[in-house]
């Protein structure tokens, strides 16, 4: 007897296919019918992670999963772009440092509905970093406390620097503990968080050639039942680059949605606005 959910193509997938076992298939659509769940349960369900694999009860398709169990985490139906690069209302910056090598250094800006790369550098010190960062600060009008920096290797300076000239950014670890326990890290919640995103009508600035990367993560689900981001190293072992662009737009999604800090209106009477 085996019980389990189709997480991966392995042992439990070739007993499944096996006519020799008896299948009983308890999906989401008998609970309904026999009255364990409701609509409003399911109609919240969709909207969390493994909908699919946790209620459907469906493995994944053969074409998608490779030898270690990981699957693209979007497709290109997710990815929505556009022209517009004006950017209004509060903003975040995520900076994905590099140092020498074939890696680049790059900066992304986002505000609630669209994202944009808005530079790369091929040889990066922590010094370029943050001369680079401070003028995008003051161009794009973006808070210190809204730039989200990877700490890790090349980055551990750079917050360093950016301090020195009086700007306090968040210099953090994406390797940390997750927020949601579904997830194996904040790297794996953040890029979660950017899926959302784009399904919610989250738009990118540019093309595809701009954010292929984002096509080249892939997720998978570990034997804990958290959800793990194929890591740089297992990308390289691949033949993927490094996701420089794709990290930078993660690390503006670590402290989830962007809420707007504006103030209350308490004059109620219309007549004294100005209409514009």
């Amino acid at each position: 007897l085996k019980i389990g959910n189709p997480f991966r193509r392995n042992h439990f997938l070739t007993d499944f296919q096996n006519p020799k076992f008896h299948k009983i298939n308890i999906a989401w659509q008998r609970g309904m019918t026999e009255g364990r769940l409701t609509q409003a349960f399911i109609d919240e369900a969709r909207s969390k992670p493994l909908f699919d694999v946790l209620y459907a009860n469906e493995f994944p398709r053969a074409d998608t999963i490779d030898d270690k169990g990981y699957v693209p985490l979007l497709t290109e139906r997710d990815l929505r772009f556009t022209e517009d690069d004006i950017f209004i209302g509060r903003c975040r910056m995520g900076i994905d440092p590099s140092g020498e090598g074939q890696d680049v250094t790059s900066w992304v800006i986002r505000n609630r509905f669209k994202a944009q790369i808005i530079a790369n550098e091929a040889v990066s010190s922590p010094k370029s970093i943050a001369q680079k960062t401070m003028t995008a600060l003051t161009y794009f009008n973006v808070q210190p406390q809204d730039v989200y920096n990877d700490n890790f290797g090349e980055g551990a300076n750079v917050a360093q620097e950016l301090a020195m000239s009086g700007k306090r950014i968040n210099a953090l670890n994406v390797g940390d503990v997750a927020s949601d326990e579904k997830f194996y890290n904040k790297r794996a919640e953040a890029y979660w968080a950017i899926k959302d995103w784009l399904r919610s009508g989250g738009e990118l600035v540019g093309t595809l050639e701009r954010w292929k990367e984002l096509l080249q993560i892939k997720y998978r689900v570990e034997v804990n039942g958290k959800i793990k981001i194929m890591g740089k190293d297992g990308m390289r072992r691949q033949g993927i680059p490094s996701p420089n662009n794709a990290d930078a737009l993660m690390l503006t999604f670590i402290d989830g949605q962007i809420i707007e800090n504006r103030p209350l209106v308490t004059n109620t009477r219309f007549d004294q606005y100005e209409p514009f």
